[in-house]
């Protein structure tokens, strides 16, 4: 990740969101963390190596799935979904691209920048992380006093358009896990 890009697009809290979120997560459908580390410009996670490639890149490969295979990976996302929401996390970016195949074709979701997070243990860690971690100082910026964790992310929209859920699009209601339902749903179609 290039620091510089998410200081100057206003989205650094989106590094700290990532990074504690795949840190708290032990699930075989979400990506494995093992570790993270900067040097000057950049930030690198390092997690495991799915070299089939994301979800995205095999449907345009193979342009339609069989019966059998939809059903399998359908259902290993619902899986990833189910815990998820037991660690009280929206996804809100679910989308072909943010799925990655392992060797064995199994999913594994990753990109959770743009989550939700109701939890109030990853949020501490949040925090926490953040707070011993001051990017911008350490990049030579007086201040960091604009990164704020409890922002109201809840009803901000974020997410691949085509994916979105309607009261996510219309900025109704509030946002809950359906949204992530949705956007299965249209993997799925």
């Amino acid at each position: 990740m290039l620091i510089n890009r998410f200081i100057s697009e206003g989205r650094l809290k989106e590094v700290f969101i990532e990074r504690c979120i795949l840190a708290s997560l032990d699930h075989p459908s979400i990506i494995k963390f093992f570790q993270s580390f900067k040097n000057q410009n950049k930030l690198y996670l390092l997690v495991e190596f799915c070299h089939r490639g994301s979800l995205l890149d095999f449907l345009k490969r193979e342009s339609m799935l069989n019966n059998e295979l939809a059903k399998h990976i359908t259902a290993e996302i619902v899986l990833s979904l189910e815990y998820l929401r037991t660690m009280q996390i929206v996804h809100r970016d679910l989308k072909p691209g943010n799925i990655v195949l392992d060797a064995n074709y199994h999913i594994k979701l990753i990109d959770f920048a743009t989550c939700k997070v109701f939890n109030p243990d990853i949020l501490s860690k949040i925090a926490a992380f953040k707070s011993k971690n001051d990017l911008l100082r350490s990049m030579g910026f007086n201040d960091d006093s604009e990164i704020n964790m409890a922002d109201g992310r809840m009803n901000s929209l974020v997410g691949t358009e085509e994916y979105l859920a309607p009261e996510t699009l219309n900025d109704v209601g509030k946002l809950s896990y359906s949204c992530d339902y949705w956007s299965l749903g249209i993997i799925l179609y």
